[in-house]
């Protein structure tokens, strides 16, 4: 039986990543569609929807959690595993930390550049199944890297508050168009950039997605950083000094000389 993901090409520049296509069994993805909840969704950004699967909807969605939505984040983390031991250590246990169903309005403005690791830093992987089947001007995640010309600055730009990204040079290294049935999958690191762009003019479609954040167990941010969740958050989130700030400068060369130093052993 083929796998999708176990044969998907492993892409390491600027932070690993992959596409897979044709992830679930058609079957599978109407029943997805079929079960898509009417209710219980709120605005994470704007024109943008968010269901938290936390407490699932209804049984179909509580048996995808533990059924294909495992299956699938094992063969992500498996792919993912060099730069997960290295950042958390060898017998870290990594879980779908925030699993989530997403829809979007079809004038879906976007969404900035941003990544996770300023205020998720035990976030270790971002999971996108995309699903509508008849969607026409949809956009899927575009990939980008920043325009560092050496370490020091690539330090400083990722150490900068999020809405000052937005308004940089950045490059683009892919966009995994959205097509049903794709996964795209992304190490979360300081360097994973990404971004979505306005649906197009008359799109058709609600940018259907199902969403899941690998996650490392909370001690961990203490025991890499030497403070908690919370202090690491207030820190990085929004903080006009961070970029200056000696300990979160230290923080972030340790991280992106451990992302760079698996991809040139491999």
């Amino acid at each position: 039986m083929v796998d999708p993901i176990g044969q998907a090409q492993l892409h390491i520049d600027p932070v690993p990543w992959f596409i897979a296509d044709n992830v679930l069994s058609s079957d599978l993805l109407e029943e997805m569609h079929r079960n898509w909840p009417t209710s219980g969704f709120s605005s994470e950004v704007p024109h943008n929807y968010v269901c938290n699967l936390e407490s699932p909807p209804s049984p179909f969605w509580a048996d995808f959690k533990v059924g294909p939505c495992m299956d699938i984040c094992q063969k992500a983390i498996s792919k993912f595993w060099p730069w997960i031991t290295v950042r958390y250590g060898p017998d870290v246990i990594v879980e779908p930390g925030y699993i989530s169903l997403m829809q979007a309005d079809p004038n879906y403005p976007g969404h900035m550049t941003h990544n996770h690791h300023y205020h998720d830093p035990e976030w270790c992987g971002t999971l996108l199944l995309y699903l509508d089947s008849d969607s026409q001007g949809i956009q899927g995640t575009t990939l980008l890297r920043s325009g560092a010309l050496d370490l020091d600055e690539e330090i400083r730009i990722a150490a900068l508050d999020v809405p000052t990204w937005n308004s940089m040079e950045f490059d683009e290294i892919v966009t995994a168009d959205y097509i049903p049935n794709r996964l795209f999958a992304m190490f979360d690191s300081p360097l994973s950039y990404h971004c979505v762009k306005a649906a197009a003019p008359n799109a058709v479609g609600n940018r259907r997605i199902f969403r899941v954040h690998l996650k490392a167990p909370n001690h961990c941010v203490q025991s890499i950083y030497g403070v908690s969740l919370d202090i690491y958050q207030k820190m990085r989130w929004h903080s006009p000094t961070a970029a200056t700030d000696p300990t979160i400068l230290g923080w972030l060369r340790r991280d992106i000389e451990e992302l760079r130093r698996v991809q040139w052993a491999g």
